[in-house]
Order: C-alpha cells, then structure tokens, then sequence
C-alpha cells in the first residue's frame, strides 16, 4: 500500500487536477479551521476535525476550546480505511504543515498494511502524533 503524507498547501496544489481513482485522501484540519478548498477530490474522501494536542497536555478548561484525538474518530478512520481498502493503491494523509497528525494517521496504516511502519518514524520530516498512531493502530487491528 503506497501511503503518502502532504500538508495543506499541497493537497491544494495536487487538487489542480483529478486523481486517480484508486486514490484515498484523509484530510485532517483544525477545529477552528475548515477543510481544504479542492478543486478536484480523489473518490474516496474524509475530512476529520481535530488538533495535535494530548488531552493530558491540556486542563479541563482547554479543552471546550481544544478537541483531540479519540477512540471514537479512530474508529471513523479505521472504518474509512477498512471500507476502501479494496479498491485504494495509495492513501493520502494531509493535514495542516504534513509532519503530526498525518504522519500518525499513515504510520498506523503502514503498520496495518505492510507492519512497517518504521521508515516514517525514523524520517527527521515528520513527528507523528503519538496518540493519534497508538488509538488508529489498536482499531485497525482489534476491529
């Protein structure tokens, strides 16, 4: 499975023209944000809300302001993966700059599909969001 990692500037510039249709893109933005204008979407499209923070690194107050990664939007990704996968050769992972969230999202699809999900670890590019890998790779191999 080719999984790709880009930010929101880029998933912009690889929308001027459509995509294959064995394409995936999931498109994480801020809460306070709204989801990429693409000119062209590939088939299979979810966009998610939530910010690159720990609710550990928060207090309570925060986080009406702040919403972080959960079970329950690992098991929307889990399902959105699992559901296409037949029909998907390459997953896009975007979100803001390309280097937390996203590479999270991908390492747990790595992980899923090739149980290689050290070449995006080790990449000094990214630093995926520790929490968003953990909760995404419990649901895609428990569920």
């Amino acid at each position: 499975m080719d999984v790709k990692i880009v930010s929101r500037d880029e998933i912009v510039k690889l929308a001027t023209t459509p995509f294959e249709d064995d394409v995936a893109l999931i498109s994480i933005y801020d809460t306070d944000d709204v989801p990429p204008r693409l000119m062209n979407k590939p088939k299979y499209t979810l966009f998610m809300a939530f910010d690159d923070i720990y609710a550990d690194d928060t207090d309570e107050g925060d986080l009406d302001f702040f919403k972080p990664f959960n079970e329950k939007m690992a098991k929307k990704i889990s399902g959105f993966i699992k559901l296409h996968q037949d029909d998907v050769n390459t997953f896009i992972c975007q979100c803001q700059f390309g280097q937390s969230r996203s590479a999270g999202v991908a390492a747990a699809i790595k992980k899923y599909f090739d149980n290689d999900e050290q070449a995006i670890f080790n990449d000094k590019r990214y630093s995926p969001n520790k929490k968003v890998y953990d909760l995404l790779s419990k649901e895609l191999i428990c569920c």
